[in-house]
This record gives C-alpha cells, structure tokens and sequence, in this order.
C-alpha cells in the first residue's frame, strides 16, 4: 500500500460475507475520487471471506487486517477507529454498496461545510442479489418503516445544528449506516468517550455523540445502497435480545457522556436522565423474565445514571428504588408515542416535530 497519506479512509467490517464483498469491493475501485485506503477488517469469519479480499490486495489502496476468533462488531469499529489516516472515513458493511460518486461528492461537500462533523443521506435498498428492493418483495414490510422515515427525510433542512440533531437522534436512530461520511477530526475530540461496548447498534452511539460536538448534514440522493438479506444481524431474531437490551441502553449512556461535551446535551440529561433510565429498567425486566439480562448491562446503566465509582447494583432494589418513575416514565412515553407518526426505538418523550403527526409522510 502507498505511504501517502489518503484523503478517506474506508473501513469495511466483515463476517462471513464472502458472497457480497466483491460487489462492495468493485464499488469502491469504480469510485471517480481516488484518494482513499480501504480497510477490510476480518473478525474472525470462518467462510473464504479472507481468500475473497486477498484477490483484491493488488490494488495497494486494500488492506487486509483479520484475527481469530470472532470478537463482535464493537471490537472491529474500535480497531477501526485506531488506524483511520484519513481527513474523512467511511464505516461500511461488506454486504453494502456505494454508489461511484459517493467520495466525491461527499469530499467536496465537508470541504465546503467545515463546521460540519459527519453527513449522512438516503440509501438505494437492494435484495441479496444486488437488485434494487421492489414493493412486493417479501421483505418489503421488515423495511417498510425504513422507507417511510427516507421519505419523511426529504423535509430535513440540509444542515441541522448540534443540538437539534441530538434531539432527532435521540428519539432514533435514522440514519443509514452505509451513507455516513465523517470528519476524523470531530472523532478525536470525542475519543474519551467512544466506547464501543455495542454490537447492534454500535453506530447509533457514534451518531449521538458526533451530534454533540459538531453540526449534522443531510443528502437527499442515494449515493449509498444498503442490501437486506435474512441473514444479517438486524433481522436475525437470534440477536433481538441483546439488541433490544442495546436500543435501551445507548441512548441512556451515550447522553450521560455528552452532557461532559455540550451545555446543550447536559440540558437534555438533567431533563430525561430519570426517564432514559426507568425505562432502562422497564426492559431490563422484560429481559430477566425471558432470561437474558446480562449482568453487564445493569451495571453498565447504573454508571451512565449515577456516575463512575457506583456500587454493585441489582435489578431488584433499582425497580424498588425508581418504581415511581418506572410507572410516570412509561405511562409519559405511551402518550408521547400516540402522537407521532413513526414508532421510534428511542426516547419518545424528546417529541422532535419531526416525528409530529402532522409530518406523518403518508397521512
């Protein structure tokens, strides 16, 4: 590989996707802006995903970093996040696609927005084939909310500021991995706090606290396209578990560090913290009684809540201690979820209008 420094560095996560990363890798030679490094970062696959990427070593911008056993998505991101050389990065799945223009209109669009920190837009979605997704496809209802939150989209103003991206963000998470270009400045100043615990919704903990540090843009043409396939683990009911227990978790601590960043986040924090964390406990619950709560993860929320230096917590005396606000703070967001138009996976008591009624793109 050149010794140059690239303007972009791609990361592309795989596991066991030896039947797409071709066409991923292909998409990233057809780029027109050619100044990148490409970083394929094998967590331990054990089809011939390596063999796969190795035929694509020859061009110096690939390279291959891979170890045994599989370590799980949070561990790539962070290894990831340590070796970007690049101004700006991509963080793509081996089973996505970007479009030939997807670098350079993405550089010269941050080139032109400094104060921008990451930009994100809408996405082509393909079947396993790489065909775009039809309406009659059978997986047409999984993604159904996915296309109605695109079309909402369009009525985003082209840059938002900080502190009303985290809100959106907040209430969820709508933005399309693959699309996200990032300024690798903003995420070292925010490397104290990225840690990437999280192997479902790892992104969406790298969205909320880039929104606390810098503004957020938004593009309305799909330069990116996003593949949805049975196997990937968004829709594997294998997995739903520990994500679910994750779509709780990360809007509760990632806002518990962004209040250390922005006086707008600590707003936000003193506002919602009793409610993030009630209804932390709310699904902890629902995880115990299906006997998957993991230790971890109580302990984990009790730092964000509280503070580093918390005692051992149990499940138990939580509920008896916040049983008020386990009651106020559900019974708030049934209501605040009746006026919205989107089922959102986040707080929905934040009530950015966008998620208003009125906005509903398919009244």
């Amino acid at each position: 590989m050149s010794t140059s420094e690239p303007l972009v560095t791609i990361a592309v996560f795989c596991y066991n996707t030896a039947r797409y990363l071709p066409a991923l890798c292909r998409s990233l030679q057809a780029q027109t802006h050619r100044n990148f490094e490409a970083l394929v970062f094998d967590d331990g696959s054990t089809d011939n995903s390596i063999e796969v990427v190795k035929s694509f070593l020859q061009d110096e911008r690939f390279q291959l970093i891979a170890w045994q056993p599989n370590g799980g998505l949070g561990r790539a991101v962070a290894t990831a996040l340590e070796r970007i050389r690049g101004e700006y990065y991509v963080l793509i799945a081996a089973d996505d696609e970007l479009k030939p223009d997807f670098l350079k209109q993405r550089v010269a669009w941050m080139e032109q927005h400094p104060q921008v920190g990451f930009i994100h837009g809408a996405v082509e979605f393909i079947d396993e084939n790489g065909q775009v997704l039809p309406e009659t496809s059978p997986l047409a209802e999984t993604i159904a909310g996915m296309r109605q939150i695109q079309r909402a989209m369009q009525q985003l103003p082209p840059v938002m500021d900080s502190d009303d991206a985290l809100r959106l963000l907040l209430q969820h998470n709508l933005v399309f991995a693959p699309s996200v270009f990032l300024r690798t400045s903003t995420t070292r100043r925010l490397t104290p706090y990225v840690q990437m615990k999280w192997n479902f919704a790892s992104d969406w903990y790298l969205w909320l606290l880039h929104a606390t540090a810098a503004k957020v843009a938004y593009d309305p043409e799909p330069l990116a396209r996003y593949r949805i396939h049975n196997v990937s683990l968004s829709y594997n009911p294998r997995y739903q578990g520990p994500k679910q227990a994750e779509i709780r978790l990360i809007p509760l601590c990632a806002l518990s560090f962004a209040a250390e960043i922005s006086f707008d986040a600590a707003r936000l924090w003193t506002r919602h913290r009793k409610s993030l964390y009630s209804l932390w406990l709310r699904r902890a619950l629902v995880l115990r009684r299906a006997g998957l709560l993991q230790d971890d993860w109580l302990q984990m929320a009790a730092v964000a809540c509280y503070g580093r230096g918390r005692n051992h917590v149990s499940l138990e005396r939580e509920v008896a201690r916040h049983a008020a606000n386990i009651l106020w703070s559900g019974w708030n967001e049934s209501l605040a979820r009746r006026r919205q138009w989107c089922g959102v996976s986040g707080l929905a008591q934040v009530e950015h209008p966008f998620f208003a009624q009125k906005n509903n793109p398919c009244p």
